[in-house]
């Protein structure tokens, strides 16, 4: 019996043992035995920041990619473009090797954004940045991954405003090339290496780029080296050929120009002497192919040479003032040919007038007669006048339709004619000088320049 209980409390003793309780009733998972942040300790440990991968031999070569998430606006009056991109770099840093620590299952581990601040990175920067931020909603938009031989890939996310030069001689027929230029900092090429990454394209992009002015006709990319006082220093070079789109310009510019143009010559099929008619036609087409040329002038830089718009401007102007001119010499030699036409016309009348003063006194005689009843008085009165030779005069008077229509005899003067002739060739000229003029406008801004 007494044995019997030394057993029992033999068995309850070793049930309440702390360590035998937790094998058997204990249920909380068992700790991994990998750790990325115990990894990565355990390799920073004697890491230094300051020196760079291969610092003593050759240089750290660092290969880079862009992924264009979308070109927000190209402004053309500062110049400038906004694009949003996800800067990928990697190197090799021999120092993150962890190849006898890494589970069979994991081929890298992904690193936290503050360890940033603990491991050597690239000394780069964009040379023709405007300004520019990483982004950091809801968290760092930044990746660090780290591989078993070394290698360490990290990608950011940017937005950036970089300046464009561009050249507006062709406006708005123009293609514009903006650069994207990611350049080596404070590394000379002795100690660090850009490249363009070969495993992929080194440029892509997330989704179709839909600009309201531009069409992405491609894009190119170089390596080059720039250098300074100081040494030289790896770049690379990023090229977006930019076509721009003509629709907003055709139908806000050209179009309307045209119409204007063509209206103006509306004046040569009105009458010379329709002074009020021809001059308001001609002031309004001027007018309104002024403003029409001041918009347009809003939506572009001043520049000191003369771009495609202005030399389209310049012409129509020029069709507009010379029918507004055509008028001026229409109307001079209109004047003065009608001025002529009354001169003439009063110098028949003077002479006339001798024979028009004789035959109103034969008709008062006349009716003075034939008021009186004595028509045989009225006979042998004119009789007597006819033995005096005074008769002879009148029968032999100046035809009836000059004395009473003395100009239907007096032609129109020589110079209005030459306006109506002035008239018949401007409406021929123009048209064919203006056809003439786009046809040469288009040809060298679209196939030659």
């Amino acid at each position: 019996m007494t044995a019997g209980w030394l057993s029992l409390a033999s068995v309850m003793m070793a049930i309440s043992s702390p360590s035998l309780a937790q094998r058997l009733y204990s249920t909380a998972p068992q700790q991994p035995q990998f750790s990325e942040t115990v990894l990565m300790d355990r390799l920073l440990e004697n890491y230094d920041r300051r020196i760079r991968p291969h610092a003593i031999g050759e240089p750290t070569d660092v290969h880079c990619g862009i992924i264009v998430d979308s070109i927000d606006s190209v402004d053309v009056m500062v110049m400038e473009y906004t694009i949003n991109i996800r800067l990928r770099q990697w190197w090799m840093d021999v120092r993150f090797r962890y190849n006898d620590h890494l589970p069979r299952n994991r081929t890298f581990i992904a690193v936290p954004p503050h360890f940033l601040k603990k491991i050597w990175r690239p000394s780069v920067y964009f040379a023709n940045e405007n300004d520019g931020h990483a982004h950091n909603l809801t968290s760092a938009n930044v990746i660090i991954k780290v591989y078993p031989d070394g290698k360490v890939w990290y990608s950011v996310r940017l937005t950036l405003t970089l300046s464009c030069p561009m050249w507006l001689g062709k406006y708005p027929l123009d293609n514009q090339t903006c650069p994207l230029e990611l350049q080596s900092f404070g590394l000379t090429t002795e100690e660090q290496l850009l490249y363009w990454v070969t495993e992929e394209d080194p440029v892509r992009f997330r989704h179709e780029v839909n600009l309201p002015q531009f069409h992405l006709d491609g894009i190119h990319t170089h390596n080059a080296v720039m250098t300074n006082m100081i040494g030289n220093f790896s770049n690379l070079v990023l090229k977006l050929s930019l076509r721009r789109e003509l629709g907003y310009h055709i139908i806000q510019s050209y179009i309307p120009m045209i119409i204007l143009v063509m209206g103006s010559w509306v004046s040569f099929w009105l009458d010379a002497d329709a002074i009020v008619g021809r001059t308001f036609l001609g002031v309004m087409t001027l007018l309104t192919v002024n403003t029409i040329i001041a918009t347009v002038g809003k939506d572009v830089p001043i520049v000191s040479y003369a771009k495609a718009i202005d030399i389209w401007a310049g012409g129509c102007v020029t069709f507009v003032f010379g029918a507004f001119l055509e008028y001026a010499a229409v109307s001079y030699y209109n004047t003065r040919g009608n001025s002529e036409t009354r001169k003439a016309r009063v110098k028949k009348e003077d002479a006339l007038l001798p024979f028009k003063l004789m035959e109103s006194s034969r008709r008062a005689t006349m009716r003075a007669r034939a008021a009186s009843g004595s028509d045989e008085d009225a006979e042998a009165h004119a009789h007597d006048r006819a033995s005096n030779g005074t008769g002879s005069v009148l029968q032999r008077r100046p035809a009836q339709p000059i004395m009473r229509k003395p100009d239907a005899e007096v032609p129109r003067h020589k110079h209005c004619i030459q306006a109506k002739r002035i008239d018949l060739i401007s409406r021929v000229l123009f048209p064919t000088l203006f056809g003439m003029f786009n046809v040469g406008y288009w040809i060298v801004y679209i196939l030659i320049l």
